[in-house]
């Protein structure tokens, strides 16, 4: 996605990143582990009690009003 955007604004990818990443209030993209431990969260045990839950993993960009 940040490509495209990139190419369409006619800037650098780097300068879309950033611009994206600012508005994340921990400030970054997520890593490939901090997902996957979610999902290793949800198909373990200790999410036997679980149910019916979207669980947002995008370091707070969804704000909750």
């Amino acid at each position: 996605m940040d490509a495209s955007k990139a190419e369409s604004l006619g800037i650098a990818i780097e300068e879309v990143r950033g611009q994206v990443e600012s508005q994340i209030p921990l400030g970054r993209y997520g890593t490939p582990e901090e997902l996957a431990r979610v999902a290793a969260f949800l198909a373990s045990p200790a999410n036997s009690y679980v149910t019916g839950q979207a669980i947002l993993v995008d370091g707070g960009m969804v704000r909750a009003l």
